[in-house]
């Protein structure tokens, strides 16, 4: 514990106490999300059953925005055009599954958000632009991490039995377990110091008392462990294994 605390005192210390007077919010920006519906759900506005443009095969289908950004369908997936961002944010792709049913994209509509409805052979999407803060964006993140990311404290990979199906998630050992956590650890040592959240303190604590712990299972001290799993669980079929001292990992 007193390395855990001395670890998170040198971050809120190079934060410096004048972060947490000098924090601001940060002004909302234009965050984009998207929402899988059914053919027949009633959120699905009715001029998008019925005004839709529709083109059979792969004949692309362009249509303009609310925000005057071009959509363009294309045979994996969609596309669309700002001619009024940067160079590096003009073009954006949309593809299954992340964000489309599949990429076999049949009809467009726009919303009035800037965003775009979006039927394909399989299903409906909804990507919507709506502001939104980095501290709101982070909250998405936070919720992932302590929902299908969490192993012994680690902040580990979630692998799904059943794709699309979140509720399937399952952690499993990572050679990059300790680089990942590490830097969560991290970013709650910084997010303390802005904000004295006692909920970032204890993630950081969490945290760094799981990559300490990477070192402790080992038996040896400074050379720390990449990964452990519990006796007789499954791991990967890569890098060399030992079974610790205690018989437990």
């Amino acid at each position: 514990m007193p390395a855990v605390l001395f670890i998170c005192m040198v971050f809120a210390t190079l934060s410096g106490s004048t972060a947490h007077a000098a924090a601001i919010p940060g002004a909302p920006y234009r965050g984009k999300s998207r929402a899988f519906l059914g053919f027949d759900d009633p959120a699905i506005p009715a001029a998008f059953k019925t005004s839709v443009i529709q083109v059979p095969g792969h004949f692309p289908i362009v249509v303009s925005a609310s925000d005057s950004a071009v959509w363009m369908s294309t045979v994996s997936g969609l596309k669309r055009y700002d001619s009024s961002a940067t160079p590096s944010g003009a073009w954006q792709y949309f593809g299954g599954r992340r964000w489309l049913p599949d990429d076999d994209v049949v009809a467009l509509a726009p919303d009035k958000s800037g965003g775009m409805w979006v039927r394909t052979r399989g299903g409906v999407s909804h990507i919507e632009y709506q502001p939104a803060t980095l501290e709101k964006k982070a909250d998405v993140f936070e919720r992932r991490v302590r929902d299908r990311h969490d192993r012994f404290g680690l902040v580990a990979p979630s692998v799904l039995t059943h794709p699309g199906d979140l509720s399937s998630s399952e952690t499993r050992s990572d050679d990059n377990d300790g680089l990942w956590t590490s830097m969560y650890a991290a970013a709650e040592c910084f997010r303390y110091a802005a904000t004295q959240s006692p909920e970032a303190i204890a993630r950081a604590k969490k945290s760094i008392e799981a990559v300490l712990f990477l070192e402790q299972v080992t038996g040896t001290p400074g050379f720390p462990a990449r990964s452990y799993v519990l006796h007789g669980a499954m791991h990967p079929g890569d890098g060399e294994w030992f079974e610790s001292s205690d018989g437990k990992y």
